[in-house]
């Protein structure tokens, strides 16, 4: 397993905590809030309040183990937090463009990408 993988498998851990969200997907919790039963899609506050907690603590873990990860192999911590959050803005952001364009084409795109931006960031410290 190349360095990169490394990096996006010890985020799959943060996905045991969106199993926990029964509802609307990550991107769509900021959607129209009510305090009275409505129309589908409407979350009562306290509902979008639990679910934007849930997906921070994802998030936040799984750029925390990327970041630590990346640390490890000779980053800077501040470089290494940087990097870890373009990361996990990366793939989150291409899940929802998988989801719409019903292929993984974009997932495999991003992490060509990725692999080549995170192989360039170590080279430069001296990672081997």
């Amino acid at each position: 397993m190349n360095r990169f993988s490394r990096f996006v498998a010890a985020g799959i851990a943060s996905q045991r905590l969106r199993s926990r969200v029964s509802g609307p997907c990550g991107v769509c919790l900021e959607g129209p809030v009510s305090d009275e039963p409505g129309p589908a899609g409407t979350l009562a506050p306290a509902e979008q309040a639990r679910l934007l907690a849930i997906a921070h603590e994802a998030f936040t873990e799984w750029q925390h183990l990327i970041a630590e990860a990346l640390r490890r192999e000779g980053l800077k911590p501040a470089r290494a937090k940087r990097l870890a959050a373009l990361i996990v803005a990366s793939v989150e952001g291409t899940v929802a463009m998988c989801r719409a364009a019903r292929c993984v084409k974009p997932l495999d795109d991003v992490q060509e990408e990725l692999q080549i931006l995170v192989g360039c960031a170590l080279r430069k410290t001296g990672a081997p």
